[in-house]
């Protein structure tokens, strides 16, 4: 077998209306497949209806010369698309980076054209594209990161001892979620919490959770339709985010802890009273903010089988990462050696994180233990690889 490499140019789309994180990851990747040879183009889009008619014409012109291509996006927002009557074999191919729980992106990704790559963020969601019914060529593509800074801050002259970047939205108990989700029938809300739970207590996929729950309570999924499986499953993962940042969030909050983004307040939201808030800033701002920390702290545990950029880009920037159990980073990491995994027990989380933070030494060493790891395994030039080799399949000779 011989791999015959026929890809060897991208367009890496960036969306003018996309979040800052996103077009900053997919310049990273961009810079990735420059390294690996690629000629790389960045383009900026607008995906509403009639504001995309320049970038069009530049796509229709470019699949005219018959050369392969490939674009590159997140969570399948390009809103190119080829000319009704090109041949498929003329078509170029897609690589859509699918970010989050697959179920959030449904519409989008059916639509799809037949010859795109779907690479999925978490592993257990290739088996989630089948089930909602998305029938595209998939490949698991977890986050990466960037290359690391020459001298990273030692820890005791890093000024924030926890940073935490993310939207925490009121307390699935309080009265303000009820409300948002009280026309929900009573079995689903059932099965939502329990399965929110198993996220979070059997580190299991959202939709094997949802599953696993159905089960539990003698109701047959195949009773919804796939909008509705999708909605609800959207919901699960919202839920057990949620819970869990409340979880953590109120047991680390009399520390040094620094939070980047929208906390919801009122009802059911978090006391924030010794927190340093920052609120909505850019993407490289929070990057700033992770080489003057000593932990970064990632929670999503919808991500059980995959990583979050908050992970790769804190490591790359020297800190320590705390983050939920994922079995793919259990692969290559260690806790308490070059990683510190949520504890089950949560109430054992405050000691451990003030014991880390108090010694300078062990913090350091934790850090510079997960460097080389991350620079043989996880950048965003190793990442790209999996493009390449997903458009460039093995032939026969």
């Amino acid at each position: 077998m011989t791999i015959m490499r026929k890809y060897r140019e991208a367009w890496v789309c960036l969306s003018s209306d996309a979040a800052d994180w996103a077009n900053v990851m997919l310049g990273d990747v961009s810079d990735g497949l420059s390294a690996l040879g690629y000629k790389t183009t960045k383009l900026f889009f607008d995906e509403r209806p009639g504001r995309h008619k320049h970038n069009q014409e530049l796509f229709n012109n470019r699949v005219k010369t018959e050369e392969p291509f490939v674009i590159i996006d997140f969570n399948a927002t390009t809103n190119m698309k080829p000319d009704a009557g090109i041949p498929d074999a003329e078509i170029p191919k897609r690589f859509s980076i699918v970010c989050d729980n697959p179920c959030d992106h449904l519409d989008k990704l059916v639509k799809t054209w037949g010859n795109s790559i779907l690479g999925m963020v978490d592993r257990q969601h290739l088996a989630v594209l089948d089930a909602i019914g998305v029938n595209r060529q998939k490949v698991f593509f977890p986050h990466g990161g960037p290359p690391p800074p020459a001298s990273p801050l030692p820890m005791k002259d890093r000024d924030i001892d926890i940073l935490f970047s993310g939207l925490v939205y009121p307390h699935p108990k309080s009265e303000t979620w009820i409300g948002q989700t009280g026309n929900l029938p009573k079995i689903l809300k059932t099965i939502a919490d329990e399965a929110a739970a198993r996220v979070i207590e059997e580190r299991k996929s959202v939709f094997r959770s949802f599953a696993d729950s159905c089960a539990a309570n003698s109701f047959n999924p195949a009773d919804l339709d796939i909008k509705s499986l999708c909605l609800i499953n959207s919901m699960i993962d919202v839920q057990a985010v949620t819970t869990q940042r409340h979880e953590v969030i109120s047991r680390l909050k009399d520390m040094n802890l620094h939070i980047v983004g929208r906390v919801i307040k009122g009802d059911g939201g978090l006391d924030l009273s010794n927190v340093t808030t920052h609120g909505r800033l850019t993407f490289s701002a929070v990057i700033e903010l992770m080489k003057r920390s000593k932990i970064v702290l990632n929670i999503t545990p919808k991500f059980s089988d995959g990583s979050h950029e908050r992970i790769w880009y804190g490591m790359a920037n020297g800190a320590v990462i705390l983050t939920n159990y994922s079995h793919f980073l259990a692969e290559t990491f260690t806790d308490g050696e070059n990683i510190c995994f949520l504890p089950g027990d949560i109430d054992r989380l405050a000691a451990g994180v003030s014991e880390l933070l108090k010694d300078h030494k062990k913090a350091d060493e934790m850090a510079g233990a997960a460097m080389p790891v991350y620079i043989k395994s996880h950048t965003w030039k190793e990442r790209v690889k999996i493009i390449d080799d997903a458009l460039n399949a093995a032939d026969p000779d």
